[in-house]
């Protein structure tokens, strides 16, 4: 989600009433990059607010967040695990694997990788996901996946 979107906490407050009914756990990615950079007050308040419910979701016992970028605000998150105990596993793709794991003293849990389309003429491989095993050592991976929704027409 956003930095500063006027919708933020209308939509975020109906997800997670409606993942709570259904019974689906979910978790935060704060996108860095779409409207600039969230604080680190900003994060804490939005993850004080529903770590705690039944709808977040949990990675062996702790509130699981993510980024889409933002490595330029790594310290942030050595307070930000601090105070909310999460597991923070970051998309900062833009600085490749090896730079992940070595910002703000190694921060991250794990990481994410957004690197999981073709660009250009270029085919997909495993050279990515080859250097994050690599430099991550064993700690978690994620990566992107492409989503297809269909509609059928009534």
């Amino acid at each position: 989600m956003a930095y500063d979107e006027y919708m933020n906490s209308v939509a975020v407050a109906q997800a997670f009433d409606a993942a709570e009914r259904k019974g689906f756990k979910l978790f935060f990615l704060f996108d860095y990059a779409g409207k600039g950079p969230w604080s680190k007050e900003s994060v804490t308040g939005m993850l004080g607010n529903y770590i705690y419910r039944s709808g977040y979701y949990l990675h062996q016992g702790q509130p699981f967040v993510s980024t889409f970028e933002g490595p330029d605000k790594a310290e942030d998150w050595i307070d930000i695990k601090i105070v909310t105990g999460c597991f923070f596993v970051p998309d900062w793709s833009s600085v490749g694997a090896k730079e992940a794991m070595s910002r703000a003293g190694g921060v991250a849990d794990g990481l994410f990788s957004w690197v999981a389309w073709p660009w250009g003429a270029q085919n997909m491989d495993t050279y990515v996901d080859a250097s994050y095993l690599q430099y991550l050592n064993g700690k978690p991976y994620m990566i992107a996946c492409l989503s297809l929704v269909l509609h059928q027409s009534p």
